[in-house]
């Protein structure tokens, strides 16, 4: 029991009541007749069912459905995919996202201030690639194949036949400006543009952008190979259309778009 009881612990670091409980109702219905053991389960088990870590949970799992449905995607516009993506900032944020990419088969260009920045970011891939490697859940062959699909670039032009977009530089307001100006001059007029920004309105980013309608945020978190949830983000002018295919974007990475409210930090972060 003593080796259950931690076992249990280490498990559920104390935050789900319902294993513990059952291992209560265990031990102290063997020291009582059937009838005692009976009323002690239905007592644990009503405490558990009542409680409101239960009904979190049961929260939880309708709202996940409901995201997993496409339920906030706008109606009326054909499902769409990226095959070729653009990355402003080799940094933390953009790696991460370049390799999620990159295993969803997306073809990548990972662009900073320079080639060797850019393959600096590149190697974050190579890195996380090979762990999955060593853990058996990548082949080596997979993993060749996954950093092919990246390709890290100093040059503008390189992303000029991207579908997408993606602005992952610092929070800055002018280097934003600066990164998001010289990609509009090469980008095609169907491709549309992302924001990486974590605090700054999209609204406010948007004005940088010719076209402020295929503008918007896409606010991913760090390290994003694990962190599953993408917040969407619309400017004033962003189109359904947009975004549309921002949310099939998020889904073809495998990931959890939820569509926040423009305001600043937007919803996780405040």
């Amino acid at each position: 029991v003593t080796f259950a009881a931690a076992d249990v612990q280490a498990k559920t670091q104390g935050l789900f009541p319902a294993p513990r409980a059952i291992l209560c109702a265990a031990v102290e219905g063997m020291q009582v007749d059937i009838d005692t053991a009976d009323r002690i389960e239905a007592r644990y088990l009503a405490h558990v069912a009542t409680s409101q870590v239960a009904k979190n949970m049961i929260s939880y799992f309708f709202q996940m459905n409901r995201l997993r449905s496409g339920e906030s995607r706008p109606t009326g516009f054909e499902k769409s995919s990226v095959s070729r993506l653009g990355i402003l900032g080799a940094g933390m944020m953009g790696s991460g996202i370049a390799f999620m990419a990159a295993q969803a088969g997306i073809d990548v260009f990972l662009k900073d201030l320079d080639i060797a920045t850019a393959e600096k970011g590149k190697s974050y891939s190579d890195v996380v690639a090979s762990k999955l490697v060593a853990s058996g859940k990548m082949s080596e062959a997979q993993k060749v194949a996954l950093l092919s699909r990246i390709q890290a670039t100093g040059q503008a032009s390189d992303l000029a036949g991207c579908d997408l977009v993606i602005e992952a530089v610092f929070e800055d307001r002018a280097l934003k400006r600066k990164v998001t100006e010289e990609i509009d001059a090469v980008l095609a007029d169907d491709a549309i543009f992302a924001s990486n920004t974590s605090t700054l309105p999209i609204t406010g980013l948007a004005q940088a952008f010719s076209r402020p309608t295929d503008f918007i945020g896409l606010h991913f978190f760090s390290p994003v190979d694990r962190m599953k949830l993408v917040e969407i983000i619309c400017g004033k002018q962003t189109s359904d259309a947009t975004l549309a295919r921002a949310y099939d974007f998020v889904r073809q990475l495998g990931m959890v778009p939820i569509v926040v409210n423009d305001s600043r930090d937007f919803y996780t972060s405040r």
